[in-house]
């Protein structure tokens, strides 16, 4: 796990769990903008398979397993997305 991830976890379920409306400070508003200009270029499907995995307060490995299961592909195109999405956040935010 790159030193980065936690973070960019962070900011992916500030975007699930909030509207965006309420953030108190900027960089929480910086952090939400961020995470949804990226997650929303995504297709539809993906974001889907993103939500299951993000949205549910579980460890994420065992998320990734459940939507693994319940969309019916492997364990390892679903890290994939997801590791796509957090290397395109940490990019976009300056974390690499």
């Amino acid at each position: 796990m790159s030193y980065y991830n936690s973070y960019v976890n962070h900011m992916m379920r500030l975007y699930y769990k909030t509207d965006g409306k309420d953030l108190r400070t900027d960089i929480n508003k910086l952090n939400y903008n961020i995470a949804k200009r990226v997650i929303e270029s995504f297709p539809t499907y993906e974001q889907a398979i993103l939500t299951d995995i993000l949205l549910p307060d579980k460890p994420i490995h065992k998320n990734v397993e459940n939507v693994s299961i319940e969309y019916n592909i492997l364990e390892d195109a679903v890290w994939d997305l997801l590791n796509e999405v957090t290397n395109k956040i940490a990019k976009e935010r300056g974390l690499i």
